[in-house]
């Protein structure tokens, strides 16, 4: 989903504008930074730094935009699925990103908006920069821990 109108369909980010005003019962929604991040290959993060003009939202949030890459993995689960699985899971006091919103609208490529956790994921710096991970035995507690509030989730039978 890049920024970029195509033939097949409107530009991301005005769509994403428009749906997102709506489920956020805003007068209005401003996209200013659209970033895509990187890693992704199956589907696409875009940084969303956003203003919400009126309703229950109102205010500046920095959000994530999780679609489809252009490449597809047939047993990957769709965005709406994967929605449903961080909702759960945020629910049950895993630490992943709040899911906040759904697009199903059929304009385009189903998405989701979550919200943005600061950090670094890459495993390869965080096993050996010291100053990113100062107390190792501690992160490994707080991963072990998270691992067993997943595992706790029952899923729907």
């Amino acid at each position: 989903m890049s920024a970029r109108a195509s033939a097949a369909g409107p530009d991301p980010r005005e769509r994403a504008q428009a749906w997102l005003a709506q489920a956020c019962g805003a007068r209005r929604v401003a996209i200013e930074r659209w970033e895509r991040l990187s890693g992704g290959a199956i589907q696409e993060n875009v940084a969303l730094d956003v203003t919400v003009e009126g309703g229950p939202h109102a205010g500046r949030h920095e959000w994530v935009l999780r679609t489809d890459a252009p490449s597809a993995v047939a047993v990957s689960h769709s965005r709406p699925e994967e929605f449903e699985i961080l909702r759960v899971a945020h629910a049950a006091g895993v630490r992943v990103p709040e899911p906040l919103f759904c697009c199903q609208d059929g304009g385009g490529p189903d998405f989701f908006v979550m919200r943005r956790v600061r950090g670094i994921a890459a495993g390869h710096r965080l096993s050996k920069d010291d100053r990113l991970v100062p107390d190792r035995a501690a992160l490994v507690r707080e991963l072990g821990a998270n691992l067993a509030r997943l595992h706790a989730v029952k899923p729907p039978v």
